[in-house]
């Protein structure tokens, strides 16, 4: 039970069997309570922990002034009436869940409903939980000293399931979320060559491996078809030759 949304987890033989989340938190107690009570958001966040109370039935007839937006003088607000406003909020989220885990079946586990996060400090929001659901709720309380508070137990949760991986976990959820290092092509170990262009008016050294060898790729082919071509005049020259001479010499 979070600040801005309540999220649902239902676990079966240590596997996760349903997922959900629903947007409405402990933030919309706040401003139920900002809104009836016509009084700030932040005063209303102080009345919800000093006064406040999920379990209607647990709430005192006790007063307590609050200072009303547009009033000089404060009003007297009693917790139960305070408490009417947290509950309704409540009852509302818990029997949403309600419904989506009674269409899968999931109430029937014999685990029961563990309740967590800072929503669940509120005195008062396992009764109600138990009254709506039916079956066992219970708040955990991490035993950590120092953080003994259910709105920890999340964060400790992923701190130690993320403590207790293997590196070869830890490489194998790289790979799958895609990471970087993991996708990295292979290094070019290619030895940096100079080349030249082919104009003779402008030489130009090139240091970068890749280039060298795009450069190399166009430059090579150049200067082979223009050896071949010197090659071939070269051969013909001394074959005119060779035919002049036999001519004169059977002349």
């Amino acid at each position: 039970m979070g600040g801005g949304q309540t999220t649902v987890a239902s676990v079966r033989n240590q596997e996760l069997q349903y997922t959900n989340i629903y947007q409405e938190g402990g933030d919309y107690v706040t401003k139920d309570i900002s809104k009836v009570l016509k009084t700030s958001q932040k005063l209303a966040e102080s009345l919800k922990f000093n006064y406040g109370e999920a379990y209607v039935p647990a709430a005192s007839q006790e007063t307590f002034q609050v200072e009303v937006i547009g009033e000089v003088n404060p009003v007297e607000v009693t917790e139960s009436y305070l408490a009417e406003i947290i509950s309704a909020r409540l009852k509302h989220v818990f029997e949403q869940i309600k419904q989506d885990l009674e269409r899968r079946h999931l109430l029937d586990l014999p685990g029961g409903i563990v309740i967590i996060g800072g929503g669940a400090i509120l005195p008062g929001v396992v009764e109600l939980a138990q009254e709506i659901f039916g079956i066992p709720v219970k708040l955990y309380v991490p035993n950590q000293i120092g953080i003994r508070n259910p709105a920890f137990a999340h964060v400790i949760s992923l701190s130690e399931y993320a403590g207790n991986l293997t590196d070869v976990d830890a490489l194998a959820q790289a790979a799958v979320q895609g990471n970087e290092m993991l996708r990295q092509q292979p290094s070019n170990f290619v030895r940096p060559l100079q080349t030249q262009s082919i104009s003779p008016s402008r030489i130009t050294t090139q240091r970068d491996p890749l280039p060298q060898v795009e450069a190399e790729t166009r430059v090579e082919p150049a200067i082979e078809v223009a050896q071949s071509q010197e090659q071939e005049t070269k051969t013909e020259k001394l074959t005119d030759r060779a035919r002049n001479w036999l001519g004169n010499l059977f002349d």
